[in-house]
């Protein structure tokens, strides 16, 4: 490998004022090289793509036959739960065929390759992972004929706007690190033109739009006119304008009584086990229902399960918020999330559990001070998909069951062994 005389953190802020002249998009800490997934990892990763895409589709149908009354109106409650009066049935019914997309690109976090812990659309960590791919290919820990995934993005966003102007309005309204997605738009031009970065791209004609919430997407001032674009086939949204890719809502489905036969079997064995936390506080765990207190008098090693919200308040379904570890806590402290979360259930809130899916590894970093350490963490890998299939993946640790962008999050970029093979 090359050598340089800045330390690792220098040239990675480098690396991201180069394009954009932001400021630092990288707040985490770098592993010190890429992580290899091996043989049966890399097929698990390249097969999730249509099993994924079958799964939102089928959501996107039971949704629309709830709505209609062609299957249990509780289902049309479940997926809409705690959202506003004006973006419940009445704003979903009015929608056209084009309006009911599948997302353009999102993002999986899997606590193993090929099991899916959640879906985002489309999420956030695209500017870290483009930084990471750039240092890893910078030093020669990736080959330099790759592709990163800015280059692979902005390829599957030409594809998609194909006749229609280049022109890419991009909100970054909730995105986690809203500096690391401003490096990710630098790095996708000027291929792309963009609203708010290129002259001579108005914010009411642009081809493609993106947000990373379903209500920052409504809260454009020309959404109104961007729903009709669409119908005419001159705009494109990537989060569709549609409630149901914005929360965790539909991970419920494969695995509800009513609904379960509409998906495969496939799809189930790609996602978590996710099931609702009852109104009356009814916990599904293990495949037997039983009440919060019997749940709460379990020991810990029997209660390794999450309790999150599943619902479309971005105030508390965003970020690792209102998340938590059951197993982690004392028998009252089970029994007062539980019950709270009963309550919330009661005013139209949505609560689910998943069982406790873990991997622990052991991973080279740099501390703040550019010197490389060991230890055994808590992963999580996140695999980001374009509209025919992924384009790059992550993994972060972390000393906490919580794994997201944090100042003490070890994040690197990972690839398949071929990859490092042909380097």
């Amino acid at each position: 490998m090359a050598s340089f005389p800045a330390g690792p953190y220098e040239l990675l802020n480098e690396l991201a004022l180069a394009p954009s002249a932001s400021t630092a998009a990288f707040s985490q800490l770098l592993g010190a090289g890429p992580r290899v997934m091996d043989r049966e990892e890399s097929v698990k990763v390249a097969n999730e793509f249509e099993t994924i895409r079958a799964f939102q589709q089928t959501t996107i149908d039971v949704f629309r036959a709830a709505l209609c009354g062609e299957l249990p109106a509780y289902l049309a409650d479940l997926l809409l739960n705690d959202a506003p009066p004006g973006f419940r049935e009445e704003y979903h019914l009015s929608l056209g065929g084009a309006h009911w997309s599948l997302p353009l690109f999102f993002r999986t976090d899997e606590a193993k390759p090929g099991e899916i812990v959640e879906i985002q659309a489309p999420g956030s960590l695209w500017g870290e992972a483009e930084l990471v791919e750039r240092y890893f290919t910078t030093i020669g820990a990736l080959p330099a004929q790759r592709p990163t995934l800015a280059r692979l993005f902005t390829d599957a966003a030409l594809a998609c706007i194909g006749e229609l102007p280049v022109a890419v309005m991009h909100m970054v309204d909730n995105a986690s690190s809203p500096a690391a997605m401003r490096f990710f738009i630098a790095a996708t031009r000027p291929r792309l033109k963009y609203f708010g970065y290129d002259p001579g791209i108005p914010s009411h004609a642009c081809s493609l739009i993106r947000s990373h919430s379903f209500f920052g997407l409504m809260g454009q001032n020309y959404t109104k006119l961007n729903l009709e674009r669409c119908l005419e086939g001159s705009a494109i949204f990537d989060h569709p304008p549609h409630i149901l890719f914005g929360q965790k809502a539909p991970l419920i489905l494969p695995f509800l009584e009513e609904t379960a036969g509409h998906f495969s079997d496939e799809i189930r064995a790609l996602l978590v086990t996710t099931t609702v936390l009852g109104a009356d506080g009814h916990v599904i765990a293990a495949e037997d229902a039983m009440s919060a207190q019997q749940f709460a008098e379990l020991p810990r090693s029997r209660r390794q399960y999450f309790l999150k919200y599943a619902g479309c308040d971005v105030s508390r379904n965003w970020g690792s918020r209102a998340v938590y570890n059951l197993g982690n806590i004392s028998r009252e402290q089970c029994l007062h999330r539980l019950k709270q979360a009963a309550d919330d259930t009661r005013r139209g809130g949505l609560w689910v559990l998943q069982p406790r899916v873990v991997a622990h590894e052991n991973v080279e970093f740099y501390n703040v001070e550019g010197s490389i350490q060991s230890r055994s963490m808590v992963a999580k890998f996140s695999v980001f998909h374009g509209p025919q299939g992924a384009l790059s993946a992550t993994a972060q640790y972390r000393d906490f069951y919580k794994v997201h962008g944090q100042s003490d999050t070890v994040m690197t970029s990972v690839v398949d062994d071929a990859t490092i093979a042909d380097g």
